[in-house]
C-alpha cells in the first residue's frame, strides 16, 4: 500500500509543472502555442484521461522535440518515441531549408516502429530527389536500430511515402493518387 501510495504522489509531484494539453493550439508552420497567447510551447505537455496521465510529450520552442511516451490504462508505456529538428540534413540534400520540419522515431511494445517527417517547407514535394535523398540519409541514421524501412513525410496537402528500397535504388516505382486530398505518394 505505501508503495502505491509512493508511485501516486510521485506522479502528482511530476505531473503538477506539466503544460495540459488542452491549453495548447498548433498554429502556422505546425508550431505549438499555449491558447490565447503568442507563447511558444516550451517544456512538458500531458494529456489525461479520466484523470490518468494517458500521454507525456517534451516541446521545445513550440515543436514537438525530444522523448514522447503514451501510457496504457494501467500506466505502462505502450508508444514511446523521440522529435528531433531536420536542419542537420539542410546541406545534405543542397541547402534547403528544413526550418519546423521534424523527425519523430515511434516505437510501439518494443515491437514495432515507424517515422514520420512533418514538412514545413512544400517546395521540397515538388523535388522527388530531394525526398529521395533525404529518406536515405534518414534511414541511414536510423533504420538499423529501429527497424524502420519506409519514411512517411507529410504536410497538410501531401502524404509521401518513401521506401529503404526506393532510396536506395535508381529504378525506383511512383504511384500517385492525385484525387486525393492531400495528394497521396508512395515510392517503392
Amino acid at each position: 500500500m505505501k508503495f502505491i501510495l509512493a508511485i501516486s504522489l510521485l506522479l502528482f509531484a511530476s505531473c503538477k509543472n506539466h503544460i495540459d494539453v488542452d491549453n495548447t493550439e498548433q498554429r502556422a508552420h505546425g508550431l505549438s502555442y499555449i491558447k490565447g497567447t503568442n507563447k511558444l510551447v516550451d517544456g512538458k505537455v500531458v494529456r489525461k484521461s479520466g484523470g490518468k496521465m494517458i500521454e507525456l510529450q517534451t516541446f521545445n520552442d513550440g515543436k514537438m522535440i525530444g522523448p514522447f511516451f503514451q501510457y496504457g490504462p494501467d500506466g505502462q508505456v505502450v508508444t514511446k518515441g523521440f522529435g528531433i529538428e531536420l536542419k542537420t540534413y539542410e546541406q545534405a540534400i543542397g541547402g534547403t531549408d528544413l526550418t519546423n520540419c521534424i523527425l519523430s522515431v515511434v516505437q510501439v511494445n518494443n515491437v514495432f516502429s515507424y517515422a514520420t517527417v512533418y514538412m514545413d517547407n512544400a517546395l521540397v514535394f515538388d523535388d522527388k530527389e530531394k525526398l529521395l535523398l533525404l529518406t536515405k540519409h534518414i534511414l541511414a541514421v536510423y533504420s538499423a536500430a529501429y527497424k524502420i524501412d519506409d519514411l512517411f513525410i507529410f504536410d497538410r496537402n501531401h502524404e509521401y511515402t518513401v521506401s529503404k528500397n526506393a532510396a536506395s535504388k535508381a529504378d525506383y516505382r511512383v504511384d500517385t493518387a492525385s484525387r486525393a486530398n492531400p495528394v497521396k505518394v508512395n515510392f517503392r
